[in-house]
């Protein structure tokens, strides 16, 4: 992963200020008009942008006109969990956090007007740290919702799944299960599994467009072994060992294109548009080697002792998704970086159809 820093939350845009929004009409008739979050204009096109930062009053979506051509009332959804926190361990057996289970919905058809659809953006889970001690894994990323069953509108993307904790021979676990599972502990006797992705498995259009993998399993090493990397968006299902973690998904450059506006850039995550990876979401963590986190956010780990504190870049990337790494030092503690924040992104056309 590209080495930017998560812990800055974003910009939510002047848009976002104050409540409501302007309504256009396009090419001279009618057009979808909704509101919620903060919006952008990108040419024809209008976002709407929702974020852990986004105040309550105005975290939900609703549509309040329609096109009299049904042909043109269709609207991209973008939902993007938290991700894992990583695990800790001693002598780098922890695992990394997985990223958050991602939905990537293209031009649903919308047949009428609705909402307010409520919006719960879910958060990093916390990295769990230990010092030769048996403790938890590192927490699940919180879930991002919009809607609820049976709404026409509803999307539930799964928190990344937390990293395994270990402890040299003594003790090691299993990832969590997650959108993206967690990476697999190497501490203990016999290798420790990793995490299973739950985001495919979801109801509805939750699952069908729906992204997320397994963790990485323990990585093969003398004695109990190291822990694997984070799963990540752009894969599915099982992956190899290793200590980075595994790429997020990256969604379509007509949705989200190098011209958007710099304060939606920004408002998104630090990623800056020429860079590569602007288009990725929900990255794994890695562990120590140093490891590299997945595209998409996810957290970069380092091999240094002593380690006095987690390094920033460990964690994974707020607006991203992404899944924290799991440092090490023979000092003997850890430091187990957080999971980022989840996003929701959702985009249509307004004029000039």
């Amino acid at each position: 992963m590209f080495n930017f820093f998560k812990k800055e939350k974003p910009f939510t845009g002047m848009s976002g200020f104050g409540g409501g929004f302007i309504r256009f009409k396009g090419g001279g008739g009618a057009a979808i008009e909704a509101t919620g979050g903060t919006t952008y204009e990108v040419g024809d096109f209008k976002f709407h942008l929702i974020n852990t930062s986004t105040p309550s009053p105005t975290s939900n979506f609703s549509i309040d006109a329609l096109h009299p051509d049904p042909t043109n009332n269709v609207i991209d959804f973008l939902v993007v969990a938290g991700g894992g926190g990583a695990g800790g361990g001693d002598n780098a057996y922890g695992g990394g956090g997985g990223g958050g289970g991602l939905i990537w919905r293209p031009a649903k058809p919308i047949s009428s007007t609705g909402g307010p659809y409520p919006i719960s953006v879910g958060s990093g889970g916390a990295g769990q740290p230990i010092d030769n001690s048996n403790a938890g894994n590192g927490a699940n990323g919180g879930d991002t919702t919009i809607g609820s069953s049976p709404d026409p509108i509803y999307f539930i993307a799964k928190g990344g799944g937390g990293g395994a904790s270990a402890s040299a021979y003594a003790f090691g676990n299993t990832g969590s299960p997650g959108g993206s599972g967690g990476g697999g502990a190497g501490g203990g006797p016999g290798p420790k599994s990793p995490g299973s992705a739950t985001q495919p498995g979801q109801p509805g259009e939750s699952g069908t467009y729906g992204h997320g993998s397994n963790g990485r399993p323990q990585t093969p090493f003398p004695g109990p072994g190291n822990g694997g990397g984070g799963g990540g968006a752009g894969s599915s299902g099982g992956v190899p060992a290793s200590r980075n973690g595994i790429d997020g998904y990256q969604v379509p450059e007509p949705f989200l294109p190098p011209s958007v506006p710099a304060p939606m850039a920004s408002a998104i995550s630090p990623i800056t548009t020429p860079s590569p990876e602007f288009r990725y979401f929900a990255g794994g963590g890695s562990i120590h080697g140093p490891g590299v986190g997945g595209l998409g956010g996810g957290g970069d780990a380092v091999n240094s002792d002593p380690l006095s504190s987690a390094p920033a870049a460990s964690s994974g990337m707020d607006g991203r998704g992404g899944g924290g790494a799991s440092n090490t030092s023979n000092n003997p503690r850890s430091y187990a970086g957080d999971g980022g924040d989840g996003i929701v992104l959702i985009k249509y056309k307004f004029q000039n159809y």
